[in-house]
């Protein structure tokens, strides 16, 4: 997703139009895809929900795993589409943009570089100098899933707090060869177990149980990964 951003504007964007895309097909180079703790339960019918550390800031975050090293999407080439998307791919290439004097207000920003940024086909962003209700829509989408998204931060420093986040390594044979998936993070299901009474009813609470179910029983989904994987090496 490092194509040109620009911000949205009535004027440079009047006869912009998006078509709908179902697919991993413009991220087949990218194996990590950003989660809301509300997308945890859907997505992992599909993928393998895991945790990354950034290295700079030492910060936790969520993701649906598509590929077993970097640049690779094994579910961009896969026969089948996943029946979820993230939402980082349903609202591509739209993305918000955070005004730096007034961090807590933001602007539409378009990937101009997308395919499906068109002319002739799709829905009309703006009509008459004014947004579509389609732009208000995809706009609303936006928004929600950056509140999400902040949800999901204060869920995943919960789980720092409680100290349930672990490393966990994956050793795959792929055809004879030995493949290890390194710098991941999963929920301890021993330590969940043993949190104190008032604690896991915290978790309950909040809403965030099944999200943490889902995430362990989320792991099968690595199978998958492999198995796509020895496909494309046929």
């Amino acid at each position: 997703m490092s194509q040109p951003v620009v911000a949205l504007h009535p004027d440079v964007h009047a006869h912009v139009r998006l078509t709908e895309s179902r697919s991993f097909a413009p991220f087949a180079r990218q194996h990590l895809f950003p989660l809301s703790v509300h997308e945890f339960v859907r997505a992992s019918t599909e993928f393998a929900l895991v945790f990354v550390k950034d290295s700079e800031t030492g910060q936790f975050r969520a993701v649906a795993l598509t590929g077993l090293v970097p640049g690779e999407n094994l579910y961009a080439t896969a026969s089948v589409s996943p029946n979820y998307l993230p939402h980082a791919v349903t609202n591509y290439p739209l993305v918000l943009l955070a005004n730096p004097q007034q961090p807590d207000q933001f602007s539409i920003g378009l990937n101009t570089a997308a395919s499906q940024v068109q002319v002739n086909d799709g829905e009309a962003l703006f009509s008459g100098g004014q947004e579509t209700p389609y732009l208000s829509k995809r706009k609303q989408q936006l928004l929600q899933s950056f509140e999400q998204l902040q949800v999901t931060a204060a869920f995943v420093e919960l789980l720092q707090q409680h100290e349930l986040l672990v490393p966990q390594g994956f050793q795959f044979d792929l055809k004879g060869q030995q493949h290890q998936l390194n710098g991941i993070y999963i929920i301890s299901e021993a330590k969940l177990n043993q949190l104190p009474t008032d604690v896991f009813a915290d978790l309950r609470q909040r809403g965030f149980l099944p999200a943490i179910y889902a995430q362990l029983t989320s792991l099968h989904q690595l199978n998958r990964l492999a198995a796509l994987k020895i496909s494309q090496l046929a």
